[in-house]
Parts: structure tokens; C-alpha cells; sequence
């Protein structure tokens, strides 16, 4: 694992940067210390870089006044860990004999055009809006996996609308992958900027499935992208969702397309090797762009943003 770090994360072994937003140095806990980061796009270059240009005045910083740590050999082994989960592993969700005859029992199961969806029954999920939406999709099923606080609530709605014999809400697996392949298409509601990525979306789209997401403005509609792989909708709309869900599953030709463009995006973008080799790329600007500006500029490193 080691191995997939930047040599000035190796070197420094200082940093761990936590995807809710927070650059964290392993001594600050004890310090009191925090340096928040914006969240927002948070995987385009520009976000990248501020976050790492941060981080390069923390450590040039601390440099400076002595302080030094025994859990600063431990630190970039959290770093990796943080962003290890960014990347898949393609092999794993290869089609086998024993996967399609788990999603063929998925499809019996549940019916078919079958929609997914996949997280916890939080706030942010936007669970809500995508039952709302099943009504205006009378032909297909809809099978939410996961569990939360909102699941009563949500089993109220569904039983309110009268949709008890095609949306089902079933607890978390082990093993997403048959779902993945039983589902006609993938639907990432999420509603809020809690929703920063998303892997379920790479995980369904390694499958070869078209997936229908959220215009956030966070990560979200940077990793299915609208047109090209799925749709991307309003948030809190169950209308554009619906809309959304018939532009995918009502024309075969556009369906296909969508399907080969998700396995191609995610071999392009979205592999382990991928996200480390792009991760190397951007600290690597960082570096060369801050270079002997933070040598004078770290005395400035915004203390407001200390708490």
C-alpha cells in the first residue's frame, strides 16, 4: 500500500485528508488543532490542489516551529486508508456463472424493469423523493437497500401510496454485486451537499449500469455524467427523477449506450490505479506551484480557520 503514495507524502508522513472536508495532522487531536477545508467539487483538480496547498503549509509550518510526532510514522497509512475506498478493483465486479444466477433470482424476486438504490436512510439519501417517483414509473420495481432511522417513514410512504407490491426497503448486504447486476439502472436521489461522491455509483456503473443522479454541487454528478452514463436530475424532484427514469429505460439504443459508456468510465477514471496515478498528478502541481512560496508565506497560514 505504501507504495501508492506520492514520495512527498512518504517523506513528510504527516497528513490525512478526511473526505467530510477536514485536513487533519496526526499531532492536531492533541493540539486542538483543525485546518478546514471547503468541501464543494471535491475530487476536480482545483479542489485537489487547494486542499493540498494546504496541507504543504501545515507541514511547512510545523517544520518550522519543531514539531515532531511519533504517530507521524503511523499517519500515512490513515491517509491511504481514507482514500484507498476512491478507487475499485475492477476484477471484482466481473460477471460470472454464479453472480447472473444471483441477480436472475434478484429478477424473479422482485420483478423487472427493476430499479436499485443504495445507502442509509438518512436526511441527506432523498429516499423519499425516488418512492414519490414510482408512481409516475407503474411498469417497474424498485428495491432500496440499506437501513437508517428513516425507515419507518419511509414504510409509511410507501404503504400510503399504495406501492407496498413494487418498492421494497431491505436490509444491508454483504455482497452488493448481485443487485448490481439484477437492477435495470441505479438511482443515486441523494439531496443535500452530505452526499459528497457516491461510489455506489462507480460500483453499479462497473456492472454496466446506467445510473441516474443528483445535481449536487459536491462530487455527485462528476462521477455518472448527464447523458453519457445516466441522467442527472434536480434534487428534491420526484417529476425529474420519474422524467429521468423513462429517458433511460424507454429506448433501447440510448440504454445500451449508456450501459457501454459506464464500464469505459470506469476503466478510464475510476480504478485504484487510476485514482492514485491522478492523486500522484495533483500533488505533484501543488508542489511545483507552491514551491518557494510557501517558504514565505507560511507564517500566513489562515488562522481563522484554526479551531
Amino acid at each position: 500500500m505504501e507504495n501508492h503514495l506520492h514520495p512527498a507524502i512518504r517523506n513528510q508522513q504527516a497528513v490525512l485528508f478526511d473526505v467530510g472536508g477536514t485536513l487533519v495532522h496526526p499531532d492536531w487531536p492533541r493540539l486542538g488543532q483543525l485546518v478546514q477545508i471547503e468541501t464543494g467539487m471535491l475530487f476536480t483538480a482545483a479542489q485537489m490542489y487547494k486542499a493540498f496547498y494546504a496541507m504543504l503549509q501545515a507541514i511547512n509550518a510545523e517544520l518550522k516551529a519543531g514539531i515532531n510526532s511519533r504517530r507521524e510514522r503511523e499517519a500515512h497509512w490513515v491517509f491511504v486508508e481514507t482514500f484507498r475506498a476512491l478507487g475499485i478493483d475492477e476484477a471484482k465486479f466481473v460477471r460470472t456463472p454464479e453472480l447472473e444466477k444471483q441477480a436472475e433470482s434478484l429478477r424473479q424476486k422482485y420483478g423487472s424493469p427493476l430499479i436499485l438504490a443504495v445507502g442509509r436512510l438518512v436526511y441527506y439519501k432523498g429516499f423519499e423523493y425516488l418512492i414519490e417517483a414510482m408512481n409516475q414509473i407503474p411498469s417497474a420495481n424498485l428495491v432500496i437497500v440499506g437501513q437508517g432511522i428513516l425507515r419507518p417513514s419511509l414504510e409509511r410512504l410507501i404503504d400510503s401510496m399504495g406501492l407496498q407490491e413494487r418498492v421494497h426497503i431491505v436490509d444491508p448486504v454483504d455482497d452488493l454485486r448481485p443487485y448490481y447486476y439484477a437492477c435495470d439502472v441505479f438511482v443515486l436521489p441523494s439531496c443535500e451537499a452530505s452526499e459528497v461522491f457516491g461510489i455506489v455509483q462507480i460500483e453499479a456503473m462497473a456492472c454496466g449500469k446506467p445510473v441516474i443522479n443528483t445535481a449536487l454541487p459536491t462530487g455527485v454528478p462528476e462521477v455518472s455524467v448527464d447523458w453519457r452514463t445516466g441522467r442527472t436530475v434536480p434534487p428534491k424532484n420526484p417529476s425529474a427523477l420519474a422524467n429521468a427514469l423513462h429517458d433511460v429505460l424507454d429506448n433501447q439504443e440510448r440504454y445500451d449506450r449508456f450501459c457501454r459508456n459506464a464500464l469505459h468510465e470506469v476503466s478510464a477514471r475510476f480504478t485504484k490505479v487510476q485514482f492514485f496515478a491522478a492523486l500522484d498528478r495533483l500533488i505533484e502541481r501543488a508542489i511545483n506551484s507552491a514551491g518557494s512560496a510557501l517558504e514565505s508565506r507560511s507564517a500566513d497560514l489562515n488562522t481563522d480557520s484554526i479551531v
